[in-house]
C-alpha cells in the first residue's frame, strides 16, 4: 500500500510514517501526563484524608475528655467507617474501571479477527 502511494507521490510514504511517529509520540506524551496528574491526584486525596481522619480523631479524644464519652465513641466510629468505606469504593471503582476496559478491549480483538481493515490482508 505505500508503494502505492509512493508511485502517485514521491516521498508520501516517507511523509505518512513521519505524521504516524509523530501521533505516537503525542499520544505517549499525553498518556503520561494523565497518569502523572492520577498519581498526583490520589496522593493529595489520601493526604487530605489523613487530615480529616486525623482531625476527627482529635476531636473525639477531645469530647471523651471533656466527658462526652458516648458522643466521642460515636464520631471515631463514623469516621472510621467512613474512610474504610471511601477505601472499599474505591477500590470496587477501580476493579470495575480494569474490568469495562478489558471487555472492550475483548471486544476490539473479537472484531478485528473477524473482519480485516483491508480485504488483501490475510485474516
Amino acid at each position: 500500500m505505500m508503494e502505492h502511494y509512493e508511485r502517485i507521490l514521491p516521498g508520501s510514504a516517507d511523509r505518512i510514517v513521519t505524521m504516524a511517529e509523530k501521533q505516537s509520540a503525542h499520544r505517549q506524551d499525553i498518556e503520561s501526563r494523565v497518569i502523572t496528574s492520577n498519581i498526583g491526584n490520589e496522593r493529595l486525596g489520601q493526604i487530605f484524608a489523613f487530615i480529616l481522619g486525623l482531625i476527627g480523631l482529635i476531636g473525639s479524644i477531645v469530647l471523651a475528655s471533656l466527658g462526652r464519652i458516648s458522643i466521642g465513641l460515636i464520631m471515631f466510629l463514623a469516621i472510621l467507617v467512613s474512610l474504610v468505606a471511601v477505601f472499599i469504593v474505591g477500590r470496587y471503582a477501580q476493579s470495575r474501571e480494569r474490568e469495562t476496559k478489558l471487555d472492550k478491549l475483548r471486544d476490539a480483538l473479537k472484531s478485528a479477527a473477524v473482519e480485516p481493515e483491508h480485504p488483501t490482508l490475510p485474516k
